[in-house]
């Protein structure tokens, strides 16, 4: 997620949800997805994704799914040891998900487990 400019930053009251929203609506605009796609959404511990996913389903994007604990998260992926690909760039390292395992993959606002098609 981008970071809002400082200027804008002291203007509002919860900068993390904002940047989360914006968020949401840059993927709704992407022309490749659309409101029957399959939204997998991972942050670093799942607490802006969360954000991310509601107001994706509020834009009418009902098929967003949450990774537990998002990629560092206690029960994340990482602790799942779910496998990552390393990707080496001058300044910085990039770590991505090799692949998508059904345990970690949840459907975001219910109670019930429920796996992406083809997962079971």
């Amino acid at each position: 997620m981008e970071e809002l400019p400082s200027k804008l930053r002291s203007l509002v009251r919860n900068t993390k949800k904002v940047e989360a929203e914006i968020a949401a609506l840059k993927i709704s605009y992407l022309k490749k997805i659309s409101k029957s796609s399959n939204i997998v959404i991972m942050d670093s511990y799942c607490d802006s994704a969360k954000t991310v996913a509601r107001t994706l389903a509020s834009l009418g994007f009902n098929n967003c799914w949450v990774v537990a604990d998002g990629f560092s998260g206690r029960k994340g992926w990482l602790q799942s040891r779910l496998g990552t690909d390393s990707y080496n760039f001058s300044l910085v390292e990039i770590l991505s998900p090799s692949n998508v395992f059904p345990a970690a993959a949840k459907r975001f606002g219910t109670t019930s487990t429920k796996f992406l098609p083809g997962a079971e």
